[in-house]
């Protein structure tokens, strides 16, 4: 069994800036989602299976920016992290339930 992957402040603030509207941080297996250790990595929501996805970028932006302010900074995201690592863990759990 492979370890959750860690979230960091970085995975937040760039899905934050991803040029697609409908972006996602998602749990992909390794570089190329073809086997090895779980990633993090973002996309577009459409072409990523529901049950990889972690968080929406909509989603995010209204907790973490309600007001649409687009001035985010690590430490505005900082008190989210733990929150947000349960969701890695439980998805993360999930592609294990399912392959079993």
């Amino acid at each position: 069994m492979h370890d959750a992957p860690e979230i960091t402040t970085s995975h937040v603030l760039d899905l934050l800036a991803s040029p697609y509207n409908d972006a996602v941080l998602y749990v992909k297996y390794g570089p190329d989602n073809e086997g090895g250790d779980l990633e993090l990595d973002i996309w577009c929501e459409a072409l990523v299976p529901y049950h990889q996805v972690v968080l929406k970028k909509e989603d995010t932006r209204d907790v973490l920016d309600p007001l649409g302010e687009d001035n985010l900074t690590a430490d505005d995201v900082e008190h989210m992290l733990p929150g947000y690592q349960h969701e890695v863990d439980e998805v993360c759990d999930g592609l294990y339930t399912e392959a079993s």
